[in-house]
């Protein structure tokens, strides 16, 4: 099987017809509202062709009279700790009859912050202790009278035997043995992931990232392998999504905006020194928009995202020079467009404003803005104008500045 075939796999076939499907599966029945809730893979499931969004456009398609609602509860670095802490205002309150928790990535991943190599780090969430919280939540979900699911955890990394994925072993069997006990559902996520990417690495001895962008957020191809493992879970007919498959295609390429073109000029700020308000940790440092092109899994991330009001992230551009316009790629977790401010200083202490972004949830993960009759500037700096919560980190992953 080559890589071409394997992508062949886990695309949708668009050719075939079937008759409409209207019988609920059980997993379904009598329910009206489902919650996901989960982390940054949850928070940027939602934009168009993210696993969120997939699942409620087949849902509403294949079952339109049952309008069953499919909510989004995802924020960006949430550990089961925190997913504990907001059950009741982001699950309970809002009254679901099934409750998907997606939950594992980050208490293992953060874990290794800080060049804890073994996973020993104090922003890891022991597997007890999340255990503990798991079972708190599904706790939580019965006795609002739903149902509980867990999701098993998505690798952390495409290299199926690093030291991330070999730790996350005993999370997911925490998982497992969590859902079995309490007689709740479980969605293996793991396993498909694993078979496509193992049999992807085999065929083509190649190891860039194949379901990810990054080892871990997903590409259109791994929001696919989730909407679909989870339908199927679910009880969905295979014949009925891909019945359904071909108009929602058609709705993803009609939703996703696009940036306008890139400003004319030369690349002024590749490699130059930067600066920032705070940083989420070491290696999210001010620098990694510029220094690192388009890995995406180097990034500046400000301190706090809950708290730290309007941070900032700003370059050096050397000297002094007429600029035309900048380039900006965020963080491809956050779904948000930013409010945001591009702003020029002479000194690096006075600054002036280029241009302004005030549009937010439009799901961009890149803007480009053309500047016309800019006053010179050395300094160039990104001032983010929106509330910053936890849903809406200040977090970049690329910035050009243009200029002659």
């Amino acid at each position: 099987m080559t890589g071409a075939s394997i992508l062949l796999a886990v695309s949708w076939c668009t050719s075939m017809v079937f008759p409409k499907h209207q019988e609920l599966p059980v997993p379904l029945q009598h329910v009206k509202r489902i919650i996901v809730i989960g982390d940054s893979i949850t928070q940027q499931g939602e934009t168009p062709g993210g696993y969120v969004w997939l699942d409620r456009h087949n849902l509403e398609a294949i079952y339109p009279a049952a309008k069953i609602e499919l909510l989004n509860a995802g924020i960006s670095g949430n550990k089961s700790t925190d997913m504990l802490a907001r059950f009741d205002r982001d699950v309970v309150e809002r009254h679901p009859d099934l409750v998907l928790i997606s939950v594992g990535v980050n208490d293992v991943w953060h874990g290794f912050y800080d060049n804890h190599t073994k996973g020993d780090g104090p922003l890891g969430i022991p597997v007890e202790a999340y255990r503990a919280n798991v079972k708190a939540m599904i706790s939580k979900a019965r006795n609002a009278g739903a149902k509980a699911t867990l999701m098993l955890t998505t690798p952390i990394g495409e290299d199926l035997s690093g030291a991330e994925n070999t730790k996350a072993i005993g999370y997911n069997q925490a998982l497992s043995q969590t859902a079995s006990e309490s007689n709740s559902g479980l969605i293996d996520l793991h396993s498909p992931f694993a078979s496509l990417i193992g049999s992807y690495r085999a065929q083509t001895h190649s190891t860039q990232n194949f379901l990810t962008v990054d080892g871990v957020h997903m590409n259109s191809q791994g929001n696919q392998v989730m909407a679909q493992t989870i339908l199927s879970a679910l009880g969905v007919p295979d014949a009925d999504r891909v019945r359904v498959s071909q108009s929602i295609l058609d709705q993803i390429k009609n939703s996703k905006p696009h940036p306008g073109p890139l400003p004319v000029g030369q690349v002024l700020s590749y490699d130059k020194p930067c600066a920032s308000s705070s940083n989420f940790s070491a290696e999210f440092g001010p620098n990694q928009p510029v220094l690192s092109g388009k890995r995406f899994e180097q990034r500046w991330c400000a301190g706090n995202g809950d708290f730290e009001p309007n941070p900032w992230w700003t370059v050096d551009l050397g000297a002094s020079h007429s600029l035309s316009g900048i380039h900006i790629e965020f963080a491809p977790e956050e779904p948000d467009t930013w409010r945001y401010k591009v702003q020029g200083s002479v000194d690096g202490s006075h600054f002036f404003d280029l241009t302004e972004a005030s549009k937010e949830g439009n799901y961009i993960y890149q803007e480009n803005h053309s500047f016309t009759g800019a006053p010179a500037a050395r300094y160039v700096r990104i001032l983010f104008t929106g509330d910053t919560r936890a849903q809406n980190w200040a977090s970049l992953r690329f910035v050009q500045v243009f200029g002659k």
